[in-house]
């Protein structure tokens, strides 16, 4: 007879053919480690090299475990899965994500087209934040699951990163990552780096994130402009304008063409969200008068450019994130008030909690104290918080107590008309000239009625 072949894998026990694990009695009431059956979602067990790869992955999270009970740092052992991993010749996470956001081509914004079946490349903005959150999930506990095999990380495991990574980082990051990973293991699977793709297969889903509804009074939009033009930074304020008073997404206004500006009469939008949807908005007296103050600054500029938004330091469009922080810094500063010291610098209070890098790309001096004189600019707390996306929900809400009913809203903005009661249902009951209008319409009909 044949001599039987005996497979033998650290922490994993063959019975017909068929891989399981049981935790030895000290780690079931060490660690609470429970026995499990080597399989996939689907059913299907694992092969031997699966089996392998996960017994090295599962040893090293016995180390870490280990290590940690007795004070140690895992640092150690990071770098030994790491190896471990490059040695055993299989694909880790690091190599599933980096081949989906170099190699796939929706990733790197271009159109996939097969026959009749079309995939349009994915935006700027979730390629900026697929990328975001890949840098995020490998500084995780020092590239624990950046390092870790894609096989071992089956449901259940991806189930404990994404839950240590939304306790770090929140929900929001976390629903991106969520996203990142489940279509770089698709990609994966396509290309035959791995079997299966283990978020299709999770049973805990992620709760939706609450809708964020938040509008601007008009004494906030006024000193977060003011703080823009204060600072030296009039570009920005510019864009806060356009976003109430045009009502559109920030990458629509920076990507906004002096083509589309019809001589400061109308602007042309076509939503890049939408689809191209178009929107001929009229141009409000402030913001045309904002416009040409920008062209007059850069009339002795050499080079050209066709955006109507431009960074004025680096005289050249802006790049998304970098607005972004801008706008951030500037918000804050807006906060905690804008001071002029002696020496004629301006400088803004912060809390011991803000990070003194808030203000660096506004020049803004960071004071540990708030001066006992008057402020150039004087604190406003109700825009902390705010952001550059609730100017839409600004433009929906000033609108709103202008008398626009629904449908003329939606013809400025863009939203659909559900969309617009959602956010307007939020604010509607708290503003008392609205009510105040009801009230005489009411009065008015009521006093026709009765002759």
């Amino acid at each position: 007879m044949p001599k039987k072949i005996e497979i033998r894998i650290p922490l994993v026990t063959w019975r017909d053919g068929r891989p399981r694990f049981f935790p030895a009695p000290e780690l079931r009431k060490a660690f609470g480690i429970k026995g499990e059956d080597l399989r996939h979602p689907d059913g299907s067990w694992f092969t031997v090299e699966e089996a392998s790869a996960w017994s090295e992955a599962k040893q090293d999270e016995l180390r870490t475990l280990r290590q940690k009970s007795r004070g140690q740092t895992p640092a150690r052992s990071r770098r030994m899965a790491a190896s471990l991993a490059r040695a055993s010749g299989l694909p880790t996470l690091s190599q599933v994500v980096t081949d989906f956001c170099e190699r796939n081509p929706r990733m790197l914004g271009k159109d996939v087209i097969e026959g009749k079946k079309t995939r349009k490349g994915l935006s700027p903005k979730t390629i900026q934040n697929y990328k975001a959150a890949a840098r995020l999930v490998e500084n995780l506990e020092d590239g624990r699951f950046w390092n870790e095999l894609a096989a071992a990380l089956t449901p259940k495991n991806m189930e404990i990163l994404l839950d240590r990574f939304e306790v770090k980082h929140g929900l929001a990051q976390t629903r991106q990552l969520r996203a990142l990973l489940s279509v770089a293991y698709a990609h994966g699977i396509r290309t035959n780096l791995v079997l299966t793709n283990p978020i299709r297969h999770m049973e805990e889903r992620l709760p939706t994130l609450a809708p964020r509804v938040r509008y601007g009074s008009i004494e906030a939009i006024r000193k977060l402009v003011a703080a823009a033009d204060l600072v030296g930074r009039p570009e920005v304020g510019d864009i806060v304008i356009q976003g109430v008073w045009f009502g559109q997404r920030q990458a629509d206004r920076l990507g906004l063409l002096e083509s589309q500006m019809e001589q400061n009469i109308e602007a042309l939008f076509r939503q890049r969200k939408k689809g191209g949807q178009p929107l001929l908005i009229p141009i409000a007296d402030i913001v045309a008068s904002r416009h040409s103050a920008a062209q007059e600054r850069r009339k002795d500029w050499r080079v050209n450019w066709p955006h109507v938004n431009l960074d004025e330091r680096q005289r050249r469009p802006f790049n998304g994130q970098h607005y972004t922080h801008l706008f951030q810094e500037i918000r804050t500063a807006a906060t905690y008030g804008i001071w002029r010291m002696e020496d004629g610098t301006l400088a803004s209070p912060l809390p011991k909690d803000i990070s003194l890098k808030k203000l660096k790309r506004t020049g803004l001096a960071v004071l540990a104290y708030v001066p006992a004189w008057d402020a150039e600019l004087p604190p406003c707390e109700e825009l902390d918080g705010f952001r550059d996306q609730d100017l839409r929900d600004t433009a929906v809400t000033w609108l709103a107590r202008a008398g626009c009913d629904t449908s003329e809203i939606a013809s400025i903005t863009g939203h659909s008309l559900k969309s617009v009661n959602d956010i307007l249902k939020h604010y509607l009951g708290l503003h008392p000239d609205l009510a105040r209008r009801a009230i005489g319409k009411l009065s008015a009909w009521y006093e026709e009625a009765q002759g």
